[in-house]
C-alpha cells in the first residue's frame, strides 16, 4: 500500500467513526427504548422467531433452515445496498449498531418465507405462486403502512413496484440456492450408494427426503 492509498484509507476510517457516532446520537435522541416505534420494531423481531420455533416442522429443520437462511442474506445484502447508496432508509432502529433493519431482514421476512415453504410443504400448494404473492403482500401492502408510519422512506425513484421486484430476486436467489444444495445433496447420497426419494422443491408434489444405506 503507498503512501496515497493509505491516507485514503485512513480517510474513510476516520469518515466511518464520525458516521457511526453520527448514528448513535441519533439513535439516543429519535430511536431510543422511550419511542412507541422501537418497540414495534422490537415486537415484530421477536413475535416471528417464537412463532417459528413453536410451529417450525422440526423433521425439515435443516430444509427451513437453509431457506431461511438465503432469504436473510440476499434480503440483507441487497437493503444494506438500498440504504448505503441511499435507495431507502429506515428512520427507527432497534440498536444503532446493528443492521439497518434487523426487524425485516433477519425475522419477519425470513421468518413468514420459511412458514409460507412449510405450509406449501405440507398441503401440495405450488410455492412459487404463494412466494410471488407474500412478495407482492409485503411490497404493496406492508411497506406502505411503514411509510405511512415513518418507519421507512424511499428516494431517488424508488417506488413500491421496484421493491415488489427486488423481493422477488431475494425469493428467486433463495429457491436457487436451496435447490442447488438439494441437488448436490442428492448426488452425494448416490455416489454413497444410499437410495434416495426424489428431491424437488414444492410444487404439485410434496417434498419427501429418505435415505436407505444398501
Amino acid at each position: 500500500m503507498d503512501k496515497g492509498q493509505a491516507q485514503h484509507f485512513e480517510q474513510i476510517r476516520q469518515a466511518k467513526i464520525e458516521e457511526s457516532q453520527t448514528i448513535q446520537d441519533y439513535w439516543l435522541q429519535h430511536s431510543n427504548m422511550g419511542t412507541w416505534q422501537f418497540w414495534l420494531l422490537a415486537t415484530l423481531f421477536l413475535v416471528p422467531l417464537a412463532v417459528l420455533l413453536w410451529k417450525m416442522d422440526r423433521r425439515k429443520a435443516f430444509l427451513l433452515g437453509f431457506f431461511g437462511l438465503n432469504v436473510h442474506i440476499w434480503f440483507s445484502y441487497i437493503d444494506t445496498y438500498g440504504v448505503e447508496h441511499g435507495a431507502w432508509g429506515y428512520p427507527f432502529k432497534i440498536m444503532p449498531y446493528l443492521p439497518e433493519s434487523i426487524t425485516l431482514d433477519t425475522s419477519l421476512v425470513p421468518v413468514s418465507f420459511m412458514l409460507l415453504y412449510q405450509w406449501c410443504l405440507h398441503r401440495r400448494w405450488n410455492f412459487y405462486w404463494c412466494g410471488a404473492g407474500l412478495c407482492a403482500a409485503y411490497a404493496f401492502g406492508l411497506k406502505p403502512i411503514f411509510v405511512q408510519m415513518d418507519l421507512f422512506r424511499m428516494y431517488k425513484g424508488m417506488n413500491f413496484f421496484y421493491l415488489y421486484l427486488l423481493y422477488l430476486l431475494v425469493f428467486a436467489l433463495a429457491i436457487g440456492f436451496t435447490a442447488l444444495f438439494i441437488a448436490l445433496n442428492k448426488h452425494g447420497n448416490n455416489e454413497a450408494g444410499n437410495d434416495s426419494w426424489i428431491v424437488k422443491l414444492p410444487g404439485r408434489n410434496s417434498f419427501r427426503v429418505k435415505t436407505k444405506q444398501r
